[in-house]
């Protein structure tokens, strides 16, 4: 919520040494969050799964 772009790269990373011994899940609903991972993780290690916006019965 009060990361910048610097302390979500380094998070990024952290999360990723993680990853090879636990499941990581990350929801978000920035998506300039998700090009920071694309150009921050090793090629095969983000799987994006993107829901259809919203919208409500009226």
């Amino acid at each position: 919520m009060t990361f910048d772009d610097q302390r979500t790269r380094a998070t990024l990373r952290v999360l990723e040494e993680m990853a090879g011994r636990f499941q990581m899940i990350v929801f978000t609903h920035h998506d300039h969050l998700a090009e920071l991972a694309r150009a921050e993780l090793p090629e095969g290690r983000l799987h994006l799964h993107p829901l259809p916006r919203f919208r409500p019965f009226v």
